[in-house]
């Protein structure tokens, strides 16, 4: 292989997921599990749980969208996206650390956690591996306490939004949950390698972004070129095959052009000698 196919193939894997862990957590995780992290996994934990994810939900919708306006901080200047950011990498934490407790409920062990860059967005993450000596069940539990819990917090965010004062926190707080929602529903897509598509795996038993992606590229036309009519699950493989290989090529050109947009701002505001226009 030539060196720049290298350079190529090597910033394309960098694109795609590129990560930095940390091990040795299962001490801290456990010391926090104990010191009542445990709560959120009874029977009144997780109904305040799923109280604040469909009440936020009705809050957001119902009374916090008339009163904010997105890129609207409320007069906070610089500081209203500095808070945003802090708030949202607070919550990314926070969606690990339920993935990390949900693990504990089980009494398995979390190995290590971290930071990642897949498809050029930036993502904490968990060592939840020794789930697969758990029943199937418990893993799908594990998978979507992740993003249950950020759904939580964004409807906390919007009722601040919606009842607090208009002005600076109230906006910030909006921003926050639309952001978290976002998430929510982004770790929820079935044709990315995250929580809500290792919940469907666990759930039906079955890899089915490997074995899609396989039957599309190979098992699809070995059929058709042998005159073999594909049945209604070698459509749907084929069908979800199709979007997971689109949707990956897509999410890649959106996180290029995203990081290009970012990166042609910052040269043209903060490149030292370059005018302002």
């Amino acid at each position: 292989m030539s060196g720049p196919r290298r350079v190529g193939r090597a910033v394309y894997r960098a694109l795609l997921r590129l990560e930095v862990s940390v091990p040795g957590l299962d001490g801290a995780v456990t010391r926090l599990y104990a010191g009542g992290g445990w709560r959120f996994f009874t029977r009144t934990g997780v109904a305040l749980v799923w109280l604040s994810l469909l009440g936020g939900l009705v809050v957001f919708f119902a009374v916090a969208q008339g009163r904010q306006h997105l890129l609207d901080f409320g007069g906070s200047g610089v500081w209203g996206p500095v808070a945003l950011a802090a708030g949202y990498v607070s919550a990314l934490v926070a969606h690990e650390l339920a993935h990390a407790l949900a693990v504990k409920s089980y009494g398995r062990r979390v190995r290590r956690g971290g930071f990642l860059l897949m498809m050029g967005m930036p993502f904490a993450f968990v060592d939840t591996s020794d789930m697969w000596f758990g029943t199937r069940w418990s893993r799908v539990v594990v998978a979507l306490s992740g993003p249950v819990s950020t759904a939580a917090l964004a409807g906390w965010c919007a009722v601040g939004a919606a009842f607090l004062p208009v002005g600076p926190v109230s906006a910030v707080l909006f921003h926050l949950a639309f952001g978290l929602y976002l998430n929510t529903l982004y770790n929820f897509n079935p044709l990315m390698p995250l929580d809500g598509y290792q919940a469907l795996t666990d759930a039906a038993r079955a890899r089915l972004r490997e074995e899609a992606s396989a039957y599309f590229r190979t098992g699809l036309w070995r059929d058709l070129r042998a005159g073999r009519r594909p049945g209604p699950r070698q459509a749907g493989m084929a069908a979800y095959g199709l979007a997971v290989v689109v949707g990956t090529y897509g999410f890649l050109v959106l996180a290029l052009l995203a990081w290009r947009s970012r990166l042609g701002e910052w040269l043209e505001g903060g490149w030292p000698g370059r005018g302002t226009r």
